[in-house]
């Protein structure tokens, strides 16, 4: 949000002009004057007239010549045109109040050099004051500028990475799971046919979830509950997932397919067997939901991993919110856990 001058234009100003009535009340102390209101009245007017011109005139020069290379020459420009304007300004005040206090009040000529250096000293005054506040909103307003830009390219950019994360993960879902109806084709035709059944829903929810970045957390665990089906078909019981979702998350929002990803490189790093079983674990906790699995890597994977899988997570929340997963390894145990988000979409 742009930050403003609307609080010192209301509240500053006339304070400035009620202080330049005291000071020159208090400079003159040789010669005290009863308090008129007229004169602070003139003052106070004097300074809005100041700072208003001063104003409209910075704003159409920084509008009309933001082309001019030079940041210096604007600025020489600005400052001529400022304290040109206010001199004729003070000077055109003087003029009218002289006159004021001479044919309405019928009073004697008592405005001297003296009052008329004040006031011209106020206005070159009040002048650079003016170009000093607007050159700080200026440059504190551009530097906003400037960081919601690149904050705004990040956001694209990160959305342009997540539509290409989006695009990593359907074909290797589809290689994965042709690789076991191959495998049940061979060894049994009629887990075969109700795995391609499963196989259909889940790609159907694959497909549906291509153009969405989030969807409820809900989704994402009956989409697992079915994918899981097709892992079991190969892994038996060397898989072993256990699921604990407390019903006050369901309508908690995660992105599409996270769930799936983290079991597939629990999967893809890990030995698998029914004597060496890979236990999962996934379960919400206070706004989380964490996925913790046993470590029992293979060799090879271990010193492969490339952690594709988790910068893709780790993107996707980036492009999504201000909260990102957090990981935990140890010796026994690898646990990520995802920040479930709630969303206003009215």
């Amino acid at each position: 949000m742009p930050i403003s001058d609307k609080w010192f234009r209301r509240l500053g100003v006339p304070f400035i002009g009620i202080a330049a009535y005291y000071l020159q009340w208090i400079m003159a102390a040789f010669d005290p004057e009863p308090f008129n209101f007229t004169t602070l009245l003139y003052l106070t007017l004097l300074m809005l007239a100041l700072y208003e011109g001063n104003r409209k005139i910075i704003y159409y020069l920084q509008v009309q010549h933001a082309s001019i290379a030079s940041f210096r020459h604007r600025l020489t420009r600005q400052f001529f045109w400022t304290i040109l304007y206010s001199l004729v300004c003070v000077n055109v005040f003087y003029s009218l109040f002289k006159w004021y206090a001479v044919v309405v009040w019928g009073a004697p000529d008592g405005l001297t050099l003296y009052h008329l250096g004040y006031a011209n000293s106020l206005g070159l005054i009040l002048a650079v004051v003016v170009n000093s506040i607007q050159l700080m909103l200026y440059f504190t307003n551009s530097w906003q500028e400037e960081r919601l830009a690149k904050e705004q390219l990040q956001k694209e950019n990160l959305k342009s990475q997540l539509t290409a994360v989006k695009q990593q993960i359907n074909p290797h879902f589809l290689f994965n799971s042709f690789n076991v109806l191959a495998e049940l084709i061979e060894i049994d035709p009629q887990k075969a046919k109700k795995f391609v059944a499963h196989f259909s829903e889940i790609y159907h929810y694959v497909l549906n979830s291509r153009d969405l970045d989030l969807t409820t957390l809900e989704e994402e665990r009956q989409f697992l509950e079915s994918f899981l089906y097709l892992l079991k078909q190969r892994y038996t019981s060397g898989l072993v997932v256990a699921i604990a979702i407390e019903d006050a998350y369901k309508n908690y929002w995660i992105p599409p397919m996270v769930l799936q990803l983290l079991l597939e490189n629990a999967i893809k790093h890990n030995i698998i067997s029914r004597d060496q079983p890979l236990h999962v674990e996934i379960k919400t906790e206070q706004e989380w939901l964490i996925v913790r699995n046993n470590l029992q890597l293979r060799e090879s994977i271990a010193i492969e991993s490339t952690k594709t899988g988790l910068q893709n997570i780790q993107m996707r929340y980036q492009a999504l919110s201000d909260l990102s997963p957090i990981v935990t390894n140890d010796r026994n145990f690898f646990e990520v856990k995802l920040p479930l988000l709630q969303v206003d979409f009215h």
